[in-house]
């Protein structure tokens, strides 16, 4: 299992360059210590908050994606 952190900063996956970066092009941006500190914070205050829970996706289940816009 992987950790939430790198879950969640996984689902960056847009291709578009400048705008919306993908997960490797944002970790190689100039600003990426401000959006990787951005990401744990806000992780921390959806944790605190107990808005979510990580578990095992069920087999067949029809998930609802999420991804990260930097």
């Amino acid at each position: 299992m992987v950790s939430v952190e790198e879950f969640a900063m996984a689902n960056v996956t847009e291709a578009s360059k400048g705008i919306m970066p993908s997960f490797e092009e944002a970790k190689n941006h100039p600003n990426w210590p401000k959006w990787q500190e951005a990401i744990k914070t806000e992780l921390a205050n959806l944790e605190a908050n107990g808005t979510w829970e990580l578990i095992e996706r069920p087999s067949g289940a029809n998930v609802v994606d999420s991804k990260w816009v930097l």
